[in-house]
């Protein structure tokens, strides 16, 4: 399933960390299941940024191949899109976990 995520004001290039022009590359849904297991969101291994937008349960995020754990992992609030530029978080893995006890939907959108 794909959905497309429109960022930024009309007419206007995107921009990429450093300046450049970004593409919409991208874009992922993926379930994050209650039961504290780790969901692998898609993720290439080159990227200017990344959006991630959740649903109605926060997540724990890491950027790497490492599960997240409540003292290891970045939160990212419910209900809310954050964009990660690859100069901070690279472009590698992303491993997430609910941060309570309901599943969740998080939509993943890679900008080239």
């Amino acid at each position: 399933m794909f959905a497309k995520l429109l960022v930024g004001v009309p007419n206007e290039p995107l921009k990429g960390a450093v300046g450049f022009n970004a593409a919409y590359g991208t874009s992922t849904l993926t379930s994050v299941p209650a039961d504290g297991t780790a969901a692998t969101l898609r993720a290439t291994s080159s990227c200017v940024h990344r959006v991630i937008t959740t649903k109605t349960s926060p997540i724990l995020l890491t950027f790497s191949d490492i599960n997240p754990t409540p003292t290891k992992a970045i939160l990212q609030s419910a209900s809310t899109t954050v964009k990660y530029t690859s100069e901070e978080f690279g472009c590698g893995a992303i491993k997430a976990i609910t941060g309570d006890s309901a599943a969740s939907v998080v939509t993943l959108v890679e900008f080239q």
